[in-house]
């Protein structure tokens, strides 16, 4: 497979950018535990994945104006 690199073009590229897949999956989460004069990261795994989906307008808002 051969991959060209080059310049964006807003307006051509918009709809390919939007389609942009921003999510991930994580099955374990760190909880912050608070102590005296600690913290501690604990890792948690979760009972079912947590899946995140960021907002591509929010990712890419400087570059659409």
């Amino acid at each position: 497979m051969a991959l060209t690199i080059r310049e964006l073009d807003r307006r051509a590229d918009r709809h390919a950018v939007e389609a942009i897949d921003t999510s991930f999956e994580t099955a374990t989460v760190f909880d912050v535990v608070a102590g005296g004069r600690t913290i501690e990261l604990v890792e948690r795994t979760l009972a079912q994945p947590l899946v995140k989906r960021y907002s591509i307008g929010e990712v890419f808002a400087p570059w659409a104006r």
